[in-house]
């Protein structure tokens, strides 16, 4: 379920609620919410420390 923004951290996935988007990992008995955002934000700086 959900979309894969894999493009900016990997096995990153999200859906969209209303103007946010739900960011989670899928894990073997469930997911983990890593961050609820804006759909307005710029989710490749939201993301953009995620590398280092």
């Amino acid at each position: 379920m959900g979309k894969s923004y894999g493009r900016l951290v990997p096995n990153l996935r999200g859906f969209v609620v209303d103007d946010y988007v739900i960011f989670y990992y899928p894990l073997e008995d469930g997911i983990s919410v890593t961050r609820v955002a804006s759909g307005d934000r710029d989710l490749e700086s939201l993301f953009a420390d995620a590398d280092e």
